[in-house]
């Protein structure tokens, strides 16, 4: 999995479609709250770049931006395997939040990509 380096221009897309993203880390740092609540579809689930590789509860973000245990917006009752070493945003009850699930399924994923000026 590539990360894209800091200096980029980002613009964000989330699909299932473009091969040729970075996957992203969902953090208050890059993503506006509007993005979340206004462009994703909330009956879809979305890959966010939180994994736990080595099933031990140590949750890594694919950029290495430092996993805050004390800024996390887990779902009631999450996390709730430690099979479950993938990390999904998703909507219950037109709330979101993050949900540990098998790495296996195919689900969109938040990307980002470098801003092309037309």
């Amino acid at each position: 999995m590539r990360v894209a380096p800091p200096s980029f221009e980002l613009c964000l897309r989330a699909s299932v479609l473009y091969l040729d993203l970075f996957c992203a880390s969902v953090n208050n740092k890059i993503y506006p709250k509007d993005f979340i609540s206004k462009k994703l579809d909330k009956k879809a689930a979305y890959y966010m770049g939180l994994s736990d590789p080595e099933g031990t509860r140590d949750w890594q973000w694919v950029d290495q931006t430092p996993y805050n245990k004390s800024a996390t917006f887990w779902h009631q009752g999450e996390p709730s395997s430690p099979d479950e070493r993938c990390v999904i945003l998703n909507a219950r009850s037109s709330k979101w939040g993050w949900n540990d699930v098998p790495c296996e399924p195919l689900q969109r994923s938040i990307c980002k990509m470098m801003k092309i000026f037309i």
